[in-house]
């Protein structure tokens, strides 16, 4: 019903359940217990209040979705309502038009009465001029439509107040948007808000949530705090002015302010205004934004704030600004153009794993201010990263990151804690420094007093610099060239070390210092005074190949009350040598007192040379100095110890101080290049060869005999036509006979004289015939050469060899015997390359003759076994060397060598076989020798040598002749008449040093 005229219509239900269905109405009152059902078909518009309840027991108002309540007061109004329950559901739409709320709920104040309102979807809640809820005590509001006060901004235009209800609670569904002239809720008592996702909260003119008592704040979706451009404006997104907890995974804005508050104070914009006990946590994903301050902590000093914020803080003011107790936790975003976190608190607790940066400072700590700052992650300013006007410790952690200088000051203590895997840049009036861990400091920083712990490390690089006074119980590494420090090191864990300049220096306590770095060589500057008490060590390293070295340069008076000074970093292969001085401290003032001890791993380098201490007025140096070890205290072997010897007794001083700046190594391959064991091992070389003389002529005696392995006594000869004779063996005529050798091979070195290559060519001539009808004499004459190697010791030589000799052989039955001398006139010459460096690679090269004598007899009986003859033999051989004396010239290390005379006897033990067959016109005699061969006397040859210019003598060893050897000989023969034959032969020689092939080709004439 429509109505121009105000009445009031009074419905009393006296029974339990009484059902009103309005069509028209102008006033409606439902008193007591009862529902009104406004369907889509019915509507509400008076002039006055739309729905009043009166003295409410237990009432209930459903509002379709069509349905409507229209009104110039209010359009849901409750009085008298001490106790009862309320609940309104509306789909539809409840509008007040001129003077009231759209619900006025008020007067529901007794602490029993419940009030529940459900705005749907498609709800409207709307005042125009005034709140759109006042929901009364203990009231719950759940809107996912629409709630919205209108009108001038005034006391009376927030989208819900709660007025001084003690407690109530909004739950802000997606899609619901609660809008006030001036807050979007607000109370004076306590009020629980939870904003869902895809919600919004908004206080066009004020604060998106506000309660000037208590309240709670779970947002997932939209909080925002306006400013309408009108006079007085304060557009907070959240702010509480007692106790407070506020859980943010959405956005909280505050978009601006304007005039002043009720204090005369001005306005500011906070997305976070809260005092008192507070606790924010912001998680990941939140947003908490503002134009002004994003969060704003106030309260007494015995109030604390609690923030936690894994997302984003972002301001155009200051990001976080504290008038409490602060306990800050930060793993997210905070930025601002002005300050990140400012602190005028009692104390503030700040740890910061994430971002913070202020346009202005990151972090500010005012006068009166307490706190510890631990910042593992980023923090950085325009003008300062930190300024510390209060009082605290500042905790830099692994992986922080300090973009800025740090400014204290202020009358408090102010302290830095650099912790392990750190770097620090700048900083203005801390008091202290202290180190515990590997930490590095690369820019400007005034200190008091700095503290390295045991076990830490600190480094100040080449930009940087501290100043104050050092307690060093770790590592300090000076690199910067403007520190104005006192270092007091001390404790076995102490260093001190550096490129750079240092105050003054006292090193105790068995601490150490150590000019230069780890890995390369420095000199430290101490611009007044050193003192190094008796446990203390001065470290050094050197480079002799450059002759520079660690050093220390002091100012004033260098103080050495004993120690140690430490020169062992010197590594193999550096150039040390005898006569170099290292100058390892100097004094402008004076060096007072020596060290006591001179510590070197030059020991077990250098054997030959030592360091030595040498003091001035104003240095001290490090000399080195041949030692009192002897060069055969280091060689291995028997030629190495004979050179050394050699050496030490008045040997070349030229050699000897060469040798003396070698290490173990390089000294005894310079033994075995000194040694000329070419010499010796030539002597085996030439005892060796010898065998191939008297070979011949035992081959050339069993030839002529018809001997098994020679030829075949069984056997028809040719005649010079090329006819069979009368089947004798034709062995009475006399003959003339050739036979050429050629043999390469290798005696192995026997850890003493190095292995030797060699190799050998020649000729063989005779003749013989026969004597007194049972006896063959004949004489021979050879040419060879002998040629030899040690590539090991850089050396090698040849010989030339003239050789005369004779022969005989006879028969008894089968038993052969054959036996022979000879002579051979050798004349050698030799060449070594010394690859030592003072003697520029410099060969030493001789000539000299020598003479073989050897004499040798053969034994063997003859068998036969059907086409075959066998012959099992001994033979026996002796033979002299004797060497001419020997100079060698075009070297420093060039030797004199003495005559020596060596004998040699060698046993052979073995059997010869041979057959034959007839080819063509000819008989072709395969022959083969299978026998052990055993050396007698001393296998190793040697020479008496001395250095030019030197009495010292020295005896060398060559290469040694094999003590037991197998013997192969295989070989063809052809006879092409009864008058000539031509052979060929391949000769092994396997023995336990030495291993040699030859080859024979032979001739032989008869008439």
């Amino acid at each position: 019903m429509n109505s121009k005229y105000k009445r009031d219509i009074f419905l009393y239900c006296f029974t339990a359940i009484c059902t009103i269905s309005f069509a028209h109405a102008a006033t409606n009152t439902i008193s007591g217990q009862g529902s009104a059902n406004i369907d889509a078909s019915s509507s509400i518009n008076t002039d006055d209040d739309g729905i009043t309840i009166k003295n409410p027991t237990d009432v209930s108002i459903d509002i379709a979705s069509d349905g409507s309540v229209t009104a110039a007061g209010d359009g849901v109004h409750a009085k008298d309502a001490s106790t009862g329950q309320i609940s309104i559901t509306n789909s539809g739409t409840i509008t007040s038009t001129s003077d009231g709320q759209a619900i006025d709920l008020n007067d529901m104040v007794g602490d029993s009465n419940t009030t529940t309102i459900t705005n749907t979807a498609t709800g409207k809640i709307v005042s125009e001029n005034a709140d759109g809820i006042r929901p009364g005590t203990n009231a719950t509001i759940v809107n996912s439509g629409l709630i919205y006060a209108d009108g001038p901004v005034a006391a009376s235009h927030d989208g819900i107040d709660f007025q001084s209800a003690p407690t109530g609670t909004v739950i802000n569904e997606s899609g619901g948007l609660i809008s006030g002239h001036r807050h979007g809720i607000t109370t004076d008592g306590f009020v629980n808000v939870i904003n869902e996702a895809g919600a919004t909260i908004i206080g066009r003119n004020g604060s998106g949530v506000g309660s000037d008592g208590t309240g709670q704040v779970t947002n997932y979706g939209t909080i925002i705090g306006a400013y309408d451009g009108s006079g007085t404006g304060d557009g907070d997104g959240v702010d509480i002015d007692g106790d407070a907890v506020v859980n943010n995974w959405g956005t909280i804005k505050a978009l601006g302010a304007a005039g002043v508050d009720k204090t005369g104070s001005p306005n500011a914009s906070e997305a976070l205004a809260l005092s008192e006990n507070s606790t924010v946590n912001n998680y990941a994903g939140g947003v908490i934004e503002s134009v002004d301050n994003a969060m704003t902590l106030g309260g007494d000093p015995d109030t604390i704030a609690v923030v936690n914020n894994m997302g984003t803080v972002l301001a155009g003011g200051t990001g976080i600004w504290d008038y409490q107790n602060l306990q800050l936790t930060n793993s997210g975003i905070i930025k601002s153009d002005y300050l990140g976190v400012s602190s005028t608190g009692v104390i503030a607790n700040i740890n910061n794993s994430g971002y913070i940066y202020g346009a202005d400072a990151g972090i500010y700590m005012f006068p009166g201010s307490t706190y510890n700052i631990y910042n593992s992650g980023y923090i950085g300013g325009g003008t300062n990263s930190l300024v510390l006007a209060g009082s605290g410790n500042l905790y830099i952690e692994k992986g922080s990151v300090i973009d800025g200088t740090v400014a204290a000051g202020g009358g408090g203590i102010n302290s830095l804690y650099l912790e392990d895997g750190t770097k620090f840049g700048s900083s203005t009036g801390l008091d202290n420094l202290f180190v515990e861990g590997a930490s590095e400091i690369d820019g400007t920083n005034t200190f008091s007093n700095v503290q390295i712990d045991a076990g830490s490390a600190l480094t100040v690089s080449g930009a940087g610099s501290i100043s104050g006074v050092v307690d060093d119980r770790g590592q300090l590494y000076i690199d910067g060239t403007d520190n104005q420090i006192d270092v007091n090191a001390h404790g076995s864990t102490a260093t001190l070390s550096g490129n750079g300049s240092i105050n003054s220096a006292t090193i105790t306590d068995h601490a150490t210092l150590s000019p230069g770095n780890a890995t390369s060589m420095g000199t430290l500057t101490i611009a007044n005074n050193l003192s190094m008490d008796s446990t203390s060590v001065l470290a050094i390293k050197a480079d002799a190949s450059s002759l520079k070295n660690d050093s220390v340069q002091v100012g004033g008076t260098a103080t050495l009350n004993g120690g140690t000074v430490d020169f062992t970093n010197i590594s193999s292969g550096a150039s040390i040598k005898s006569g170099q001085v290292y100058t390892i401290l100097t004094a402008q003032k004076g060096v007072t007192g020596q060290a006591a001890n001179l510590v070197t791993n030059m020991d077990s380098i250098y054997p030959f040379i030592s360091p030595y201490l040498e003091y001035g007025e104003d240095s001290v140096d490090v000399a080195i100095r041949r030692n009192d070890s002897k060069f055969s205290s280091v060689t291995q072997t028997r030629n190495q110890f004979g050179v050394a010897n050699a050496l030490d007794n008045a040997g070349s001083a030229a050699l000897s101080s060469v040798i003396t700046n070698m290490d173990a190594t390089q000294a005894r391959k310079a033994f075995n290049a000194l040694s000329g064991e070419i010499h010796a091992s030539a002597r085996t070389d030439l005892i060796q060869d010898s065998f191939y003389v008297r070979n011949a002529a035992v081959d050339r005696l069993r030839d002529a005999a018809c001997d098994p392995g020679a030829g075949n006594g069984a056997l028809k000869t040719a005649t010079m036509r090329g006819h069979l004779t009368d089947g004798l063996c034709q062995s009475n005529r006399s003959a003339m006979w050739m036979e050429a050798y050629g043999g390469w091979g290798r005696n192995s070195g026997d850890g003493n004289a190095a292995g030797m290559n060699h190799s050998v060519g020649g000729f063989v001539l005779g003749a013989d015939t026969m004597v007194a009808g049972k006896w063959r004499v004949g004489g021979m004459v050879g040419y060879g050469r002998s040629t030899f190697n040690s590539r090991a010791v850089d050396s090698y030589g040849h010989s030339n060899n003239v050789s005369i000799g004779g022969y005989a052989g006879t028969h008894w039955g089968r038993l052969a015997f054959r036996m022979g001398a000879a002579y051979t006139w050798n004349m050698l010459s030799t060449g070594r390359t010394i690859a030592l460096s003072a003697m520029n690679n410099g060969k030493a090269n001789s000539q000299y003759d020598a003479g073989t004598a050897q004499a040798f007899g053969d034994l063997g009986y003859r068998m036969r076994l059907g086409q075959a003859s066998f012959e099992p033999f001994a033979n026996v051989a002796y033979v002299n060397l004797d060497t001419n004396r020997f100079s060698e010239h075009g070297s420093a290390a060039a030797l004199n060598g003495h005559g020596m005379d060596t004998g040699t006897t060698f046993s052979t033990f073995g059997v010869r076989a041979s057959s034959a067959f007839h080819a063509a016109h000819f008989i072709l005699v395969p022959g083969a020798e299978f026998a052990y061969r055993h050396t007698f006397g001393s296998p190793v040859p040697t020479t008496h040598e001395a250095f030019a210019n030197s009495n010292a003598t020295m005896d060398i060893s060559g290469v040694p002749l094999s003590t037991n050897a197998a013997v192969l000989n295989i070989g063809l023969k052809a006879y092409l008449s009864d008058r000539v034959n031509v052979g060929v032969n391949y000769i092994g020689q396997y023995g336990d040093q030495s291993v040699e092939s030859g080859l024979r080709g032979n001739i032989k004439v008869k008439f």
